[in-house]
């Protein structure tokens, strides 16, 4: 196996930090946040199987929509703190993001970055979640159902990151 790595002896290290200040989506109809505890407390009595026809009879695609409405009604505050950090060396630029970053996100930072090599890598601490991109909250999958952030937020934070890493340019 023959390995070959850039020298980047002698280059400066550059790092750049932001805070964005993401929107929250709020549950605010007390019926669905009614139909969302029945659906949970079913499931906490039983099982997911028992409660997921009751979760498709009031509109949830499945029981952890419902679990994720009364955390949304309930529990979580109107923004939420999304901590950006980018580094560059040389020619190569990285984007440190505290959430798991949907591939279209990734591949639009990578496609209009300044450095001829952007590495993304997600899951960095402190983690807030999933933060898909505005197609995933169309369709509806587990992600956008159990994201904190409003649809958009994805797509905002990945042209973010690109000014970030033409900044340390």
């Amino acid at each position: 196996l023959n390995l070959e790595f850039a020298d980047i002896s002698g280059q400066d290290l550059k790092v750049k930090r932001e805070n964005y200040v993401g929107q929250v989506w709020k549950i605010d109809d007390p019926e669905k946040l009614e139909h969302a505890k029945e659906v949970y407390k079913l499931f906490n009595e039983t099982d997911r199987d028992t409660a997921t026809p009751l979760a498709r009879q009031y509109g949830f695609a499945s029981v952890y929509e419902a679990r994720e409405v009364i955390n949304h009604a309930e529990n979580l505050p109107d923004t939420w703190d999304v901590p950006m950090v980018t580094l560059s060396v040389g020619d190569w630029g990285a984007v440190f993001a505290p959430y798991e970053m949907f591939g279209t996100q990734g591949t639009y930072i990578k496609d209009n970055s300044v450095f001829s090599v952007t590495t993304i890598m997600g899951y960095a601490n402190p983690h807030v979640g999933y933060i898909p991109d505005v197609r995933a909250y169309e369709y509806g999958c587990y992600e956008s159902q159990t994201a904190k952030f409003v649809s958009g937020t994805g797509e905002i934070l990945a042209d973010k990151y690109l000014e970030m890493l033409k900044a340390i340019q």
